[in-house]
Protein backbone atom coordinates (compact mmCIF):
# COMPACT_ATOMS: atom_id res chain seq x y z
CA UNK A 1 0.00 0.00 0.00
CA UNK A 2 2.66 2.16 0.74
CA UNK A 3 4.41 1.96 -3.00
CA UNK A 4 0.67 2.56 -4.17
CA UNK A 5 0.40 5.61 -2.10
CA UNK A 6 3.69 7.17 -3.47
CA UNK A 7 2.64 6.59 -6.60
CA UNK A 8 -0.33 8.64 -6.39
CA UNK A 9 1.34 11.09 -4.84
CA UNK A 10 3.13 11.87 -7.66
CA UNK A 11 0.18 11.10 -10.14
CA UNK A 12 -2.73 12.28 -9.07
CA UNK A 13 -1.44 16.00 -8.28
CA UNK A 14 -0.63 16.14 -11.92
CA UNK A 15 -4.09 14.35 -13.51
CA UNK A 16 -6.13 17.26 -11.67
CA UNK A 17 -3.79 19.46 -13.09
CA UNK A 18 -4.51 18.21 -16.66
CA UNK A 19 -7.98 17.56 -15.50
CA UNK A 20 -8.36 21.55 -15.10
CA UNK A 21 -7.51 21.93 -18.71
CA UNK A 22 -9.25 19.02 -20.66
CA UNK A 23 -12.14 18.45 -18.60
CA UNK A 24 -15.91 19.33 -20.07
CA UNK A 25 -18.23 20.96 -18.54
CA UNK A 26 -20.48 18.63 -17.86
CA UNK A 27 -18.05 16.27 -16.45
CA UNK A 28 -16.82 18.96 -14.47
CA UNK A 29 -20.05 19.76 -12.76
CA UNK A 30 -20.45 16.00 -12.09
CA UNK A 31 -17.20 16.41 -10.46
CA UNK A 32 -18.47 19.31 -8.10
CA UNK A 33 -21.60 16.70 -7.67
CA UNK A 34 -19.59 14.33 -6.38
CA UNK A 35 -17.56 15.81 -4.00
CA UNK A 36 -21.16 17.15 -2.40
CA UNK A 37 -22.11 13.75 -2.30
CA UNK A 38 -18.72 13.04 -0.66
CA UNK A 39 -19.47 15.38 1.80
CA UNK A 40 -23.03 14.59 2.73
CA UNK A 41 -21.85 10.87 3.22
CA UNK A 42 -19.17 11.73 5.09
CA UNK A 43 -21.54 14.11 7.97
CA UNK A 44 -23.62 11.46 8.24
CA UNK A 45 -21.10 8.83 8.64
CA UNK A 46 -22.07 6.35 6.18
CA UNK A 47 -18.42 4.87 5.45
CA UNK A 48 -19.56 2.35 2.96
CA UNK A 49 -21.32 5.03 0.83
CA UNK A 50 -18.13 8.01 1.33
CA UNK A 51 -15.95 5.17 0.48
CA UNK A 52 -17.73 4.16 -3.16
CA UNK A 53 -18.03 7.99 -3.70
CA UNK A 54 -14.14 8.54 -2.69
CA UNK A 55 -13.04 5.75 -5.26
CA UNK A 56 -15.64 7.18 -7.90
CA UNK A 57 -14.41 10.92 -7.59
CA UNK A 58 -10.18 10.00 -7.60
CA UNK A 59 -11.13 7.49 -10.76
CA UNK A 60 -13.15 10.97 -12.20
CA UNK A 61 -10.31 12.93 -11.90
CA UNK A 62 -7.57 10.10 -13.71
CA UNK A 63 -10.57 10.24 -16.24
CA UNK A 64 -10.78 13.64 -16.85
CA UNK A 65 -6.68 14.15 -16.91
CA UNK A 66 -7.07 12.36 -20.51
CA UNK A 67 -4.05 10.66 -19.57
CA UNK A 68 -4.58 6.81 -20.92
CA UNK A 69 -1.50 5.81 -18.28
CA UNK A 70 -3.10 7.49 -15.87
CA UNK A 71 -6.75 6.17 -16.14
CA UNK A 72 -4.81 2.80 -16.08
CA UNK A 73 -4.14 3.14 -12.13
CA UNK A 74 -7.85 3.74 -11.29
CA UNK A 75 -7.73 -0.01 -10.21
CA UNK A 76 -4.85 0.57 -7.54
CA UNK A 77 -6.11 3.76 -6.61
CA UNK A 78 -9.27 1.94 -5.31
CA UNK A 79 -7.29 -0.79 -3.79
CA UNK A 80 -5.82 1.85 -1.65
CA UNK A 81 -8.58 3.36 -1.00
CA UNK A 82 -9.99 0.02 0.50
CA UNK A 83 -7.28 -0.64 2.14
CA UNK A 84 -7.11 2.19 4.08
CA UNK A 85 -10.78 1.46 4.65
CA UNK A 86 -10.01 -2.31 5.82
CA UNK A 87 -7.37 -1.30 7.91
CA UNK A 88 -9.58 1.87 9.93
CA UNK A 89 -7.24 4.55 8.81
CA UNK A 90 -10.10 6.38 7.76
CA UNK A 91 -12.14 7.79 10.50
CA UNK A 92 -15.62 6.97 10.76
CA UNK A 93 -16.28 10.57 9.93
CA UNK A 94 -14.08 12.23 7.30
CA UNK A 95 -11.89 14.91 8.53
CA UNK A 96 -13.80 18.16 7.32
CA UNK A 97 -10.41 19.59 5.69
CA UNK A 98 -10.59 16.24 3.70
CA UNK A 99 -14.20 16.91 2.57
CA UNK A 100 -13.14 20.42 1.70
CA UNK A 101 -10.01 19.17 0.13
CA UNK A 102 -12.09 17.16 -2.39
CA UNK A 103 -14.60 19.84 -2.83
CA UNK A 104 -11.96 22.57 -3.77
CA UNK A 105 -10.40 20.30 -6.37
CA UNK A 106 -13.38 19.24 -8.01
CA UNK A 107 -14.22 23.08 -8.22
CA UNK A 108 -10.61 24.22 -9.43
CA UNK A 109 -11.11 21.72 -11.69
CA UNK A 110 -14.68 23.32 -12.77
CA UNK A 111 -13.15 26.62 -12.71
CA UNK A 112 -10.26 25.20 -15.02
CA UNK A 113 -7.86 26.74 -12.15
CA UNK A 114 -5.28 23.78 -12.83
CA UNK A 115 -2.51 25.07 -10.21
CA UNK A 116 -5.22 25.37 -7.60
CA UNK A 117 -6.73 21.62 -8.40
CA UNK A 118 -3.16 20.54 -8.43
CA UNK A 119 -1.97 21.98 -5.04
CA UNK A 120 -5.59 20.81 -2.99
CA UNK A 121 -5.02 16.98 -4.75
CA UNK A 122 -0.92 17.59 -2.87
CA UNK A 123 -2.96 18.57 0.10
CA UNK A 124 -5.12 15.33 0.11
CA UNK A 125 -1.86 12.87 -0.97
CA UNK A 126 -0.18 14.56 2.27
CA UNK A 127 -3.09 13.78 4.67
CA UNK A 128 -3.70 10.25 3.20
CA UNK A 129 0.01 10.01 3.56
CA UNK A 130 -0.13 10.66 6.84
CA UNK A 131 -2.79 8.62 7.88
CA UNK A 132 -0.82 5.30 6.55
CA UNK A 133 2.07 6.22 8.65
CA UNK A 134 1.00 4.62 11.50
CA UNK A 135 -0.02 1.87 9.97
CA UNK A 136 3.62 1.13 8.17
CA UNK A 137 5.41 1.67 11.54
CA UNK A 138 3.20 -0.77 13.00
CA UNK A 139 3.95 -3.69 10.13
CA UNK A 140 7.40 -2.33 10.28
CA UNK A 141 7.50 -0.85 6.28
CA UNK A 142 9.99 1.92 6.40
CA UNK A 143 8.35 5.40 5.96
CA UNK A 144 9.24 8.51 4.11
CA UNK A 145 12.25 10.01 4.54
Amino acid sequence: MRSITELRTAVEPHAAWLAAGRVDHDEASDLVGLAAKMWAAGKAGDEERFLSLDIEFHRRVLVASGNEMFVKLQELVAEVLTGRHHYHLMPHYPDEQALQLHADVAQAIQRRDGERAREAMVRIMEQAFDEMKSMWEQTGEPGQG
